[in-house]
């Protein structure tokens, strides 16, 4: 047990380190380090490459809204994200499928989830969270076929954490209800017999 001097000292060392803790907390935010959030304002070839490069560095999870995988560049980052052991999870617009086949089928066979939500149709913006700690918010515009997803500006919000708790949770609302784009058609329940 032990006595009151030795007790002071224990509160004497806790305080002292809580206070090196926020002293380095203070420092690491001069120095640029913990929470951040950067803008991309249309850039040289749209976001796409910015959104690759930020699936590029996943190693346990990505969660995508997007209306279409167009672009190459985003499409390969997803198959090896996928190919690394990370999740990767899309909600896509229904229409994908008609609008980039060859992607959505690329997608698939690397074990990316495709999934839509009839219910919240069409998608009109992209949102990007990656091992839960960077997201990626971006403003759609319609796009010919083989613009880079016709995204012209982009926030991303690095170590954030209540924003990423509120897309996590966006995500597996919608995810709740959406349909799996492979999956094979439920077979219709039989008629009752009279």
């Amino acid at each position: 047990m032990l006595s009151t001097t030795g007790w002071m000292l224990v509160a004497t060392g806790f305080t002292g380190a809580m206070t090196f803790r926020f002293a380095l907390g203070l420092l690491g935010k001069k120095l640029g380090l913990g929470a951040s959030t950067k803008v991309h304002l249309a850039p040289a070839g749209g976001v796409s490459n910015a959104l690759a490069g930020l699936i590029g560095k996943a190693r346990r999870e990505v969660l995508m809204i997007l209306p279409a995988p167009r672009s190459r560049s985003l499409v390969e980052a997803l198959i090896n994200a996928s190919k690394r052991g990370a999740l990767v999870e899309l909600l896509i617009d229904p229409a994908a499928p008609k609008v980039c086949p060859g992607e959505c089928e690329m997608l698939r066979q690397a074990g990316v989830t495709l999934l839509f939500d009839p219910e919240h149709a069409p998608v009109v913006g992209t949102h990007l969270l990656v091992d839960h700690k960077t997201l990626a918010i971006g403003a759609a515009r319609s796009g010919a076929h083989g613009d880079p997803d016709g995204i012209d500006n982009m926030t991303v919000l690095t170590g954030q954490a209540e924003e990423a708790n509120q897309f996590r949770d966006f995500f597996s609302t919608h995810k709740g209800h959406a349909q799996n784009l492979f999956a094979p058609p439920s077979a219709a329940p039989a008629p009752p017999q009279q």
